[in-house]
């Protein structure tokens, strides 16, 4: 998870990659088959110029962007936008205790290391 730049700090996830690389991201699309935290499996569509991992069985989707953010998606399908790079403290708690209340984290990621 370090080099993907995941953290917990003060009981929130963070999400700093430093060291991901424009390479590491999908050229084309592609799926991710995963087992949600209800023990369903489920598949992830994910389009050129991401990268997907999990976290407690909650999917984090790293995408190119011009501005940083990230987008947490509820269960219910609701999305809602946060500033920075951090996650609060709840929707952390959340995907630790893997409810399920979080359906996916969309990270927007600005810069690239491409050295």
């Amino acid at each position: 998870m370090g080099e993907l730049g995941v953290r917990v700090q003060g009981g929130r996830i963070r999400f700093w990659p430093l060291l991901l690389r424009s390479a590491e991201l999908l050229a084309r699309p592609a799926t991710l088959d995963l087992v949600a935290a209800d023990g369903g499996r489920e598949t992830l569509a994910l389009p050129a110029g991401t990268l997907a991992f999990t976290l407690c069985q909650v999917p984090i989707v790293y995408r190119r962007a011009p501005e940083a953010g990230l987008s947490v998606v509820e269960r219910d399908g609701a999305s809602r936008r946060v500033a920075g790079d951090r996650v609060d403290a709840e929707t952390s708690g959340q995907v630790f205790a893997r409810t399920g209340r979080v359906r996916r984290v969309e990270v927007d990621v600005v810069r690239l290391y491409d050295g």
